[in-house]
């Protein structure tokens, strides 16, 4: 077993715990395990996890107060940048009450997993594999955001969990971040090759565009549950180096860190940043947008939800999963509109529609049911607009009403060109806001219609900036 200890860490193999050893076992480490020597790559391979979606989101549920609620998130922020920037793969920060898919939260002791700290020194922090998404740090750690060896740098043993939570197991070259004892890492050197190079094996480099398939391993994928993994538990030394911390299975670590935090405290808030590669509404043919009784604009795109507030004419910082407000919801939709006469949201996928009952005094959209749509309306559904008193779907070039109580009857189809003069092209997204209905085109135009004065508020413009959320301020 000490012979194994040795030849992982590379020290010379005595099967004694000679002073060389000591030392090593002596380091503040992550908390993950290590894996077991002498597997096979095929083994090795099969273990791996990672994540099935191309999207993911992380909330800051409590800080400690040696950094503070501001200076953490941007820590964070920047450490979940580190891995994304080299991958296709999106990570976006959301509020602290939501249901994000990577929780990162601070404890002290017995803090709930059954992988408990052992206060100041020895185990800095553990993470769990995918797609389980915790990562929890030792409060009583004394957490630096100086690059000196006092203290523990909280951003290097960041950037070392969210590996694990990636789906990263511990390294053993030295000059790896997921080495499992702590080492100072210069900022600009955080990421070295080894560890880009590995974490592209599991998501492919960023310049790809596509979504990758992902294999889940030893946790069931989770929706809006996460999977529960043992954290492997690692141990880092308060060398000069960096700090890693593991994820996964935590594995008990032992290590000497100096001083004690204070406890964290809760967080309420947390700041909305957007990952380069995620396409601002103004950018893009939006899958589905309405108004929304709290005076909001409701904006869901490739599985998010935005809110235009047009009241201080501008977007809410806060980026959700549609899912925790529209419940059931898929990711692939295709129109919306809200209905004031029954105060509902409908949402248009391919071939259903799914109803949402707004409780006008929570604001909560309450799901009632989804219904499959008659077939002259599967797979044509570009838009919607609540126009003329009425919800009207919209196709590339043509609109017809809705009745959701009696949507099996085909009504009557009118070409667009005949509804609102002098427009063409063909539609690609379409929603109201007010009296004004938005139409886009696929040569990236925008037309707006003014239903109280019947006639065209903005003819054919950019639509990157002449609709009322995206202007050339933005």
């Amino acid at each position: 077993m000490l012979k194994d200890y040795q030849r992982r860490f590379r020290l010379h193999i005595t099967g004694i715990l000679d002073d060389a050893t000591k030392q090593q076992m002596s380091q503040s480490r992550c908390g993950n395990k290590d894996p077991p020597l002498g597997l096979s790559k095929n083994t090795v391979a099969s273990l791996v996890q990672k994540w099935s979606r191309s999207i993911l989101t992380w909330s800051l549920r409590s800080y400690s107060s040696r950094i503070g609620e501001a200076q953490s998130h941007r820590i964070l922020q920047q450490a979940f940048n580190a891995w994304s920037q080299h991958i296709s793969l999106d990570i976006i920060q959301v509020c602290s009450w939501c249901s994000p898919d990577i929780i990162v939260e601070f404890g002290s002791t017995d803090h709930g997993d059954r992988y408990p700290f052992d206060g100041p020194g020895r185990t800095l922090a553990h993470a769990f594999s995918p797609e389980d998404g915790r990562i929890h740090f030792d409060m009583d750690e004394s957490w630096t955001t100086s690059y000196d060896d006092n203290d523990i740098n909280f951003y290097v043993v960041a950037v070392h969990e969210i590996g694990h939570a990636l789906g990263l197991d511990h390294a053993y070259e030295k000059s790896s971040i997921m080495y499992p004892s702590y080492q100072l890492f210069r900022e600009r050197d955080i990421l070295p090759y080894y560890d880009r190079i590995r974490i592209q094996q599991l998501y492919g480099s960023a310049s790809k565009v596509t979504t990758r398939s992902t294999t889940k391993k030893t946790t069931t994928p989770r929706t809006t549950t996460k999977n529960i993994t043992t954290p492997r538990i690692t141990t880092k030394k308060a060398t000069v180096k960096k700090k890693v911390t593991t994820k996964a299975t935590p594995k008990s670590t032992t290590k000497t860190t100096k001083k004690v935090t204070t406890r964290p405290k809760v967080t309420t808030r947390s700041t909305m940043n957007l990952p380069s590669k995620i396409k601002l509404p103004c950018e893009v043919f939006i899958d589905a947008a309405f108004d929304f009784p709290d005076k909001s604009f409701h904006v869901l795109d490739t599985g998010m939800l935005r809110r235009y507030l047009p009241n201080k004419k501008k977007w809410d910082r806060w980026i959700l999963p549609f899912e925790q407000i529209y419940r059931g919801l898929p990711n692939r939709i295709t129109a919306g509109a809200y209905d004031f006469s029954r105060n509902e949201v409908l949402i248009f996928t391919i071939t259903r529609v799914y109803r949402y009952k707004v409780n006008l005094r929570t604001y909560q959209a309450e799901y009632r049911r989804n219904d499959s749509l008659p077939d002259h309306l599967q797979g044509v559904i570009v838009g919607a607009i609540s126009y003329r008193d009425g919800i009207h779907v919209i196709k590339a070039n043509t609109l017809q009403s809705f009745d959701i109580e009696n949507f099996k009857r085909k009504s009557k189809e009118r070409k667009l060109r005949d509804e609102f003069p002098s427009f063409s092209g063909s539609v690609k997204a379409a929603f109201t806001s007010g009296y004004l209905h938005h139409f886009f085109t696929n040569d990236r135009l925008v037309h707006v219609w003014d239903e109280q004065f019947n006639r065209w508020k903005t003819f054919a413009k950019p639509m990157e900036s002449n609709w009322f959320a995206c202007t050339k301020k933005l």
